[in-house]
């Protein structure tokens, strides 16, 4: 089932985007995994990147020197827990 939202995503505005495992499972067990989701989120910040990849597995981020194309979304503040992620874009 695909839900619509009520209120469409608008430019320029700020959103706080949130994602929590399940039942307190813990998603996140090194400092590895933390460097790596948060390679992941500045990686996938441009339109390029975004669109040729869709799975996070299949990309070694080297995000400092292979981005490309414009910028979608800017990360204004991010927090990677061990159970949970959050977004300030």
């Amino acid at each position: 089932m695909v839900t619509v939202r009520k209120y469409p995503l608008v430019t320029y505005e700020i959103y706080h985007i949130f994602n929590k495992s399940i039942a307190g499972y813990q998603i996140f067990n090194s400092e590895a995994e933390f460097k790596r989701m948060r390679d992941a989120f500045h990686y996938y910040c441009y339109v390029e990147e975004f669109k040729q990849r869709f799975s996070v597995a299949d990309v070694d981020f080297k995000f400092e020197r292979d981005v490309k194309g414009e910028r979608l979304v800017k990360i204004i503040a991010y927090c990677i827990m061990p159970t949970h992620i959050h977004l300030i874009l």
